[in-house]
């Protein structure tokens, strides 16, 4: 009888039915989970939101994919596999499940894939289309060429296989004596019927609570079969080999794929950052704890700055690894701890029978630490991973003189889509050049009022995003031009709806961060250099957001107000753009100049260099009377451009300061040009090198080549007020005809707030080699220029030119000023009567006089006091104007206007930051590390709910851009 019961139950549990059960069950109680959960409160959120730009396209890929496998594996055991139960399970243990863990993992934990993962990838994905086509066709065993591939590809499923299930099994075996032990306790009926019970949740709860249940049964079985289905696959590949060329071959090739996977595995996942931070600290110990800052590596040899910055390349690659390891690592290996937490957990946390008192020495210490050592393409060899990424940040910075986000912008943007990570409100340098607010209309209208002429630019914005958005220009003006007006609109029919004030630069900074942070409407136009200026614009709206009226994106429309004076006798010179941060143009662009429509595209310039004149411009003298005291003064200057003429005057001695970051590296050819040119043309010249915190002088006529490492070591970071402050330090008392740095463009987001700004015994002239304009300024180093009656250019030459004209203007005692084609006067009222005065008449053109005076006044300063720099202002603000010191803000409503008007009152109204750029990316979670252990009842609660927290994620996330 008992031998018919047995015989009966063997029937039932035979491998047919073993392989159609698991196969069928899983997947049905996948399907109707999918049905009834996954699809319509995830998958349909995740790609409404995948539309808007909400969620990035892979992870909707991934998504989607994760779906559409078990039903392409269901279509197969309905159509291929439906009388073939064993391939069924092949399919089911071999393909699907592993298929549909790396989705679900790619979604939820995987980041940006680094070469240790690459590679994992490439064995999964190899082996399992070659195990799929042995699945779906007969292979004749006497064909070499396919028997060879599919031994091949069964090497790499196989080493995958052991691999994978290695890792399951870190997890299985806690998993299944968890639920065992979970099960039999009954407790967690307590804990999961009021989830049950919560309404919709109901039903949810239960089709949940099934698939995961089962899900966990599949998983704890999974080791062992990938082993048993990918061994078998291999022997029977490895026998066809053997036959067709032999034991020998078979095992040569086979013994050749393992090592050199073996190989690879180890050398892919030998991780940069840590040869990187070696070669630094082998120099000289860096402490980043959070109470000692980084420790500068100036004070070290000429040989061992040649030794870093031979391995310049590998230190880059290790500080960027370093950087980005939140985005390319689940966890570092120092601060994964989750494995030895659940061993304890679920095997002895009441027993201390396996417990050591060193926790270094405990049984699930060893298994935390075997564990890390085949998790190494997911962990982060180093400290924990958000230190390390500050340490990084700060040595790149130092070493290679620039920021990481600005150097290295294409590999951090490119990790951070590879997260949820959504940028911050302010254009920084992650986004420069972005293409995300698109220029829809841009006009220029002008006036013209014989040789100056006054210019509106009009723009209008379309953000292209679900998300508010600040554009940013950094520009240059011509040289006799000036800025005077800037409104913001968000009507079409009033484009100067909201006006601008003119305030202290530091008050309007201030004010305009801090509605930037409360995503309220104002914009920002600033002098940040002798010719440079800022434009901010914020918010451009979403796209989400329509006008009522036209059922279109809400745009926003800009307006900027300038005088020119003509360049020559034809032509308005026009701003030239320096950089530019979201907004874009592109073929769709409506660009007009007065109502005459011009074509553009995205490769045009931001303006025309020159606007031709409608009429023929004949220079004139202008006169202005500014504050009823003084007489300002515009006379043409006829520049004589022969060469024979041009460098007449300069004789004297100069010192020529010459820039030693890294970034010179660039351009060292150049910087040996200009000492070659000034050898040559027999200026007499101090050179002076900078090493450690001193500066020494070499003679010009002591430089036996100036191409000399041992004389120009370009190496860390050199800021340019510091290289101007050292020579002063050195060299105050020494009289030069002018001060000449030899630079590149640098890196102003480094600078920083300088306080004061120096008094120098002769103008500063500042040389960027590189041809390339800084965006900007300190305001201590742009005071200094302007106080010492310096300037920039962008070649040694220009320089000598510069200061030939200036030397021949000079002989004119009422000089103020030298511009392009123009000698600016100044002369007092006080011995004319009213009579005289009536002559002078205003033009319009007061600003450009006024411009020219502040100047003048600042040059006079002994020091940069409130009380002086409020007579500066007094003067931008009564012309309109916006100067060094004076920046245009639009303001919208009342509260801004209060808190302008309280940031005026301040001491520190003329205080300015430094706009670094750098923008507060994301901290990926890391989902290792286990700060607190839960009890072992709440494990399923916490299984069960995760499934819910991607759908909560997204409606939170639909909140906070809708309401």
């Amino acid at each position: 009888m008992k031998q018919a019961h047995i015989k009966k139950l063997k029937k039932i549990f035979n491998k047919r039915m073993i392989s159609y059960g698991i196969f069928w069950s899983w997947n049905l109680i996948f399907g109707i989970f999918t049905a009834y959960v996954i699809i319509p409160n995830m998958l349909v959120p995740i790609v409404k939101k995948t539309m808007t730009g909400f969620i990035p396209m892979d992870f909707t890929f991934f998504a989607i994919l994760a779906m559409l496998i078990p039903l392409a594996a269901i279509i197969l055991g309905i159509t291929k596999f439906r009388k073939e139960p064993l391939k069924l399970l092949k399919l089911f243990y071999g393909i699907e499940i592993p298929l549909f863990m790396i989705c679900l993992l790619r979604i939820f934990l995987f980041r940006e894939l680094n070469p240790g993962t690459y590679h994992l990838f490439f064995l999964l994905f190899t082996g399992i289309a070659v195990y799929l086509y042995n699945l779906l066709s007969a292979t004749d065993p006497q064909e070499k060429y396919k028997n060879s591939i599919f031994f091949t590809g069964s090497t790499f499923l196989l080493i995958i296989g052991i691999y994978i299930s290695i890792i399951v099994l870190f997890y299985a075996i806690p998993l299944c004596a968890y639920l065992i032990t979970l099960f039999f306790e009954f407790e967690w009926i307590g804990k999961i019927i009021p989830i049950l019970l919560e309404g919709e949740l109901i039903f949810m709860g239960f089709i949940s609570g099934l698939f995961l249940i089962f899900t966990a049964t599949v998983f704890i079985g999974l080791p062992v079969a990938l082993i048993v289905l990918y061994f078998k696959n291999f022997h029977v590949t490895f026998k066809n080999f053997k036959n067709l060329f032999g034991l020998k071959p078979a095992g040569l090739v086979a013994g050749i794929v393992i090592s050199l996977n073996t190989v690879l595995f180890f050398t892919l996942n030998t991780q940069p950052q840590v040869k990187a931070f070696e070669l630094i600290e082998k120099i000289k110990t860096v402490k980043l704890d959070g109470e000692s800052d980084i420790q500068y590596l100036q004070d070290i040899s000429i040989n061992e700055k040649k030794e870093l910055l031979a391995e310049s390349e590998t230190i880059r690659k290790g500080l960027l690894n370093a950087y980005l390891s939140p985005y390319r690592y689940i966890s570092s290996t120092k601060a994964n701890n989750h494995i030895e937490e659940i061993y304890k957990e679920v095997f002895y946390e009441e027993s201390t029978k396996y417990r050591s008192k060193d926790k270094k020495g405990s049984f699930a210490n060893s298994i935390q630490n075997l564990y890390n050592f085949f998790a190494q393409p997911f962990l982060y060899n180093g400290n924990k991973m958000f230190r390390d990424q500050d340490k990084a940040e700060k040595l790149y910075e130092f070493f290679f003189d620039g920021p990481i986000q600005k150097e290295e912008k294409e590999a951090i943007i490119h990790a951070m889509k590879s997260t949820w990570d959504r940028d911050s409100n302010e254009a920084g340098l992650l986004n420069s050049n972005d293409e995300k607010v698109l220029i829809t209309k841009q006009s220029l209208s002008f006036t013209e009022h014989g040789d100056w002429a006054e210019f509106y630019l009009s723009e209008v914005y379309e953000n292209h995003t679900i998300r508010q958005q600040e554009i940013l220009y950094y520009f240059t003006m011509p040289e006799n031009s000036v800025i005077t007006g800037l409104w913001l609109s968000d009507d079409s029919t009033r484009p100067e709806k909201f006006p601008y004030v003119v305030a202290p630069r530091g008050a309007a900074q201030q004010v305009y961060k801090n509605e930037v942070r409360r995503r309220v409407d104002p914009s920002l136009l600033e002098q940040v250099g002798p010719r440079q200026y800022r434009l901010r614009a914020f918010p451009i709206p979403a796209r989400i957001f329509r006008d009522k009226d036209k059922n279109e994106p809400e745009k926003l429309y800009l307006k900027i107000r300038f005088l020119c004076m003509a360049d020559g006798n034809k032509s308005w010179p026009m701003p030239t753009l320096i950089e530019r941060r979201n907004a874009y143009w592109s073929a769709d662009t409506k660009f007009t100049i007065n109502g005459k429509e011009f074509d553009k595209d995205s490769e045009s310039p931001w303006l025309p260099p020159v606007i031709e004149s409608n009429n023929q411009i004949k220079p004139a003298q202008h006169s202005f009377i500014l504050n009823d005291s003084v007489l300002i003064k515009a006379r043409p200057t006829i520049l004589n451009n022969q060469k024979a003429d041009a460098l007449k005057g300069i004789e004297g001695k100069y010192a020529l300061l010459i820039d030693p970051s890294y970034s010179m590296n660039k351009i060292k050819n150049t910087t040996a040009q200009s000492l070659t040119w000034i050898k040559k043309h027999k200026i007499k010249a101090d050179i002076f090198r900078f090493d450690k915190e001193k500066a020494e002088f070499i003679n010009i006529e002591d430089l036996d080549t100036v191409n000399n490492e041992d004389d120009f070591l370009y190496y860390g970071p050199a800021q340019m007020f510091s290289i101007v402050n050292k020579f002063h330090s050195l060299a105050a008392k020494k009289n030069y005809t002018a001060i000449i740095v030899l630079t590149d463009k640098g890196s102003y987001e480094q600078s920083g707030d300088d306080i004061i700004s120096l008094k120098l015994s002769a103008p500063l002239y500042l040389v960027h080699q590189d041809k390339q304009i800084p965006p900007a300024y300190t305001d201590a180093l742009l005071e200094t220029i302007k106080k010492s009656l310096g300037g920039t250019t962008l070649s040694i030459q220009e320089v000598f030119k510069t200061i030939s004209f200036k030397k021949k203007a000079a002989v004119n005692k009422k000089m103020i000023a030298a511009t392009k084609g123009i000698t600016w006067e100044i002369e007092s009222l006080g011995s004319l009567n009213s009579i005289e005065r009536k002559q002078y008449k205003e033009t319009g053109a007061e600003a450009l006089a006024a411009s020219q005076y502040i100047s003048r006044q600042v040059q006079h300063m002994e020091k940069m006091s409130i009380k002086e720099l409020d007579k500066i202002h007094r003067i931008a603000k009564k012309y309109s104007l916006v100067s060094p010191y004076s920046s245009m803000i639009v303001l919208v409503n009342k509260r801004q206007k209060k808190a302008l008007a309280e940031a005026e009152k301040k001491d520190d109204r003329f205080k300015r930051e430094v706009e670094d750029g750098k923008e507060v990316i994301s901290k990926p979670n890391n989902p290792f590390t286990v700060s607190g252990t839960p009890e072992p009842e709440e494990w399923m609660l916490i299984i069960i709910v995760s499934l819910f927290l991607g759908y909560m994620f997204l409606k939170r996330g639909e909140k906070a851009y809708y309401v």
